[in-house]
Protein backbone atom coordinates (compact mmCIF):
# COMPACT_ATOMS: atom_id res chain seq x y z
CA UNK A 1 0.00 0.00 0.00
CA UNK A 2 1.47 3.55 -0.83
CA UNK A 3 1.19 5.92 1.62
CA UNK A 4 -0.95 9.00 0.51
CA UNK A 5 1.66 11.94 0.60
CA UNK A 6 0.25 14.89 -0.72
CA UNK A 7 -0.86 16.39 3.02
CA UNK A 8 2.49 17.02 3.75
CA UNK A 9 3.27 18.21 0.45
CA UNK A 10 0.39 20.82 0.67
CA UNK A 11 -0.53 21.43 4.33
CA UNK A 12 -3.48 23.62 4.87
CA UNK A 13 -3.38 27.56 5.08
CA UNK A 14 -2.19 28.69 8.84
CA UNK A 15 -4.37 30.47 11.01
CA UNK A 16 -3.16 30.93 14.20
CA UNK A 17 0.36 30.05 15.95
CA UNK A 18 -1.57 27.38 17.40
CA UNK A 19 -2.58 25.70 13.92
CA UNK A 20 0.79 25.72 12.86
CA UNK A 21 2.31 24.10 16.06
CA UNK A 22 -0.89 21.39 15.21
CA UNK A 23 0.47 20.97 11.92
CA UNK A 24 3.92 20.41 12.50
CA UNK A 25 3.11 18.04 14.99
CA UNK A 26 0.69 15.99 12.67
CA UNK A 27 3.75 16.14 9.77
CA UNK A 28 6.08 14.58 12.67
CA UNK A 29 3.86 11.83 13.40
CA UNK A 30 3.13 11.45 9.75
CA UNK A 31 7.02 11.33 9.23
CA UNK A 32 7.58 8.37 12.25
CA UNK A 33 4.71 6.50 10.66
CA UNK A 34 5.93 6.70 7.19
CA UNK A 35 9.61 6.05 8.68
CA UNK A 36 8.28 2.84 10.80
CA UNK A 37 6.64 1.81 7.76
CA UNK A 38 9.79 2.27 5.61
CA UNK A 39 12.26 0.20 8.48
CA UNK A 40 9.51 -2.64 8.25
CA UNK A 41 10.05 -3.05 4.62
CA UNK A 42 13.64 -3.16 5.16
CA UNK A 43 13.71 -5.57 7.53
CA UNK A 44 11.18 -7.94 5.62
CA UNK A 45 13.41 -7.98 2.56
CA UNK A 46 16.44 -8.27 4.16
CA UNK A 47 15.94 -11.86 4.58
CA UNK A 48 15.04 -12.18 0.75
CA UNK A 49 18.28 -10.10 -0.25
CA UNK A 50 20.07 -12.73 2.04
CA UNK A 51 18.65 -15.36 0.44
CA UNK A 52 19.20 -14.27 -3.26
CA UNK A 53 22.99 -13.94 -2.22
CA UNK A 54 23.08 -17.63 -0.93
CA UNK A 55 21.51 -19.02 -3.98
CA UNK A 56 23.88 -16.49 -6.43
CA UNK A 57 26.65 -18.32 -4.24
CA UNK A 58 25.16 -21.72 -4.89
CA UNK A 59 24.91 -20.70 -8.93
CA UNK A 60 28.17 -20.18 -9.12
CA UNK A 61 29.26 -23.26 -7.34
CA UNK A 62 27.57 -24.59 -9.52
CA UNK A 63 28.82 -23.65 -12.70
CA UNK A 64 32.12 -24.13 -11.80
CA UNK A 65 31.46 -27.82 -10.74
CA UNK A 66 29.70 -28.16 -14.60
CA UNK A 67 32.93 -26.37 -16.01
CA UNK A 68 35.28 -29.05 -13.97
CA UNK A 69 33.20 -31.73 -15.02
CA UNK A 70 32.67 -30.81 -18.73
CA UNK A 71 36.52 -30.62 -18.57
CA UNK A 72 36.70 -34.23 -17.35
CA UNK A 73 34.79 -35.60 -19.28
CA UNK A 74 36.41 -33.50 -22.47
CA UNK A 75 39.81 -35.28 -21.23
CA UNK A 76 38.31 -39.00 -21.25
CA UNK A 77 36.95 -38.62 -24.77
CA UNK A 78 39.64 -37.51 -25.94
CA UNK A 79 41.47 -39.82 -24.72
CA UNK A 80 38.89 -42.72 -26.05
CA UNK A 81 39.27 -40.79 -29.75
CA UNK A 82 42.72 -41.62 -29.27
CA UNK A 83 42.83 -45.05 -28.28
CA UNK A 84 44.10 -44.39 -24.41
CA UNK A 85 42.34 -43.54 -21.31
CA UNK A 86 43.68 -40.71 -18.86
CA UNK A 87 44.07 -41.40 -15.42
CA UNK A 88 40.54 -39.48 -13.60
CA UNK A 89 41.55 -37.44 -10.69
Amino acid sequence: MRPNLSPLLRPPPVTSVQDAVQQVENRVVKIAELQEVFTEKVLQQSGEIEEVGRNAVTATENVKDGNEEIRRYSRIDRGRRQGCQPLES
